[in-house]
């Protein structure tokens, strides 16, 4: 019983882990590739050797990565009364 209990909370906990993830995945094709978007961004700054915007850039990302994180628990914390 605890167990079909616990099925919905790992559920949707992997669902948000998976989303950060995605993001994570998708800035570092976009650096491979060099496509646009922040992971270009990051690129030219590393190029340009302008180490202040690329850490810059990189705690930006590291931010919008745990706002999301954090927006889309309690997100599920509302959908999800306990």
């Amino acid at each position: 019983m605890t167990g079909q209990r616990s099925a919905p909370s790992r559920y949707s906990m992997g669902g948000a882990l998976g989303a950060t993830s995605l993001a994570g995945y998708l800035l570092g094709v976009e650096f491979l590739i060099n496509f646009g978007g922040l992971g270009q961004l990051i690129n030219e700054l590393a190029e340009r050797y302008d180490l202040p915007g690329t850490y810059a850039a990189i705690g930006f990302v590291v931010l919008v990565s745990v706002l999301f994180f954090y927006v889309t628990e309690r997100i599920e914390r509302w959908l999800r009364p306990a």
